[in-house]
């Protein structure tokens, strides 16, 4: 069954870390670091512009104001600057992702970046790639917990599902009875295969 490749699939996730230093301008009633602030807590789980991304299994926005060593010990070098930070894990190329974020969600890439030093004060998903490559840090920190893609693990939730329902529909039945309906619900879950459009056959589409 088609499940069992599913599962054999190797992992193409990629991982992004952007740290962009915030401007410092005092002039200004709202501190840069401060509208970010709201910006971010304005964009909750239901709002937040990530979850249209098909692409994405985790992305987190937040600001460094320092960096603490080991043990609390603050003798050492500190931060010239607030940072936004920027980690995500995703399914296939970085670039990809930054291009659809930025098609889709342009006015908050600026509302946001806008605020960091070296944002280009002009649009296109071109400069925003460059400018984001500028800032991305040279390491790799998997925060997912499965190897799948966001597709496959929306399909094992799927499938999950209906042998539950199943489970609980068929409790009662006998055995030969329990065999003939259980052949029937395989064809079923095959009827489940993900279509090349990227959504569930039965309605489940994988955008968040």
């Amino acid at each position: 069954m088609w499940l069992r490749r599913l599962a054999k699939r190797p992992s193409t996730h990629s991982y992004l870390t952007v740290a962009s230093p915030i401007r410092e301008d005092e002039a200004q009633e709202i501190s840069p670091a401060m509208a970010i602030r709201e910006l971010l807590l304005a964009s909750n789980q239901n709002s937040s512009p990530f979850k249209d991304c098909p692409m994405v299994h985790m992305a987190r926005l937040a600001i460094l104001h320092d960096v603490v060593p080991a043990l609390g010990d603050r003798a050492g070098d500190q931060l010239a600057t607030k940072y936004l930070l920027f980690v995500a894990e995703l399914d296939g190329r970085v670039d990809d992702f930054l291009d659809h974020f930025y098609a889709e969600h342009g006015d908050f890439a600026q509302r946001l970046w806008g605020h960091c030093y070296g944002y280009p004060p002009f649009g296109g998903a071109v400069f925003f790639r460059r400018y984001m490559a500028r800032c991305t840090q040279s390491v790799e920190l998997p925060y997912a917990s499965h190897p799948d893609s966001v597709e496959d693990l929306l399909m094992h939730l799927k499938v999950q599902d209906e042998m539950r329902k199943f489970a609980l529909a068929h409790a009662s039945d006998d055995p030969e009875a329990l065999l003939r309906s259980f052949r029937d619900f395989e064809q079923q879950l095959d009827a489940l295969k993900p279509s090349s459009s990227g959504s569930i056959d039965g309605g489940a589409n994988v955008s968040r």
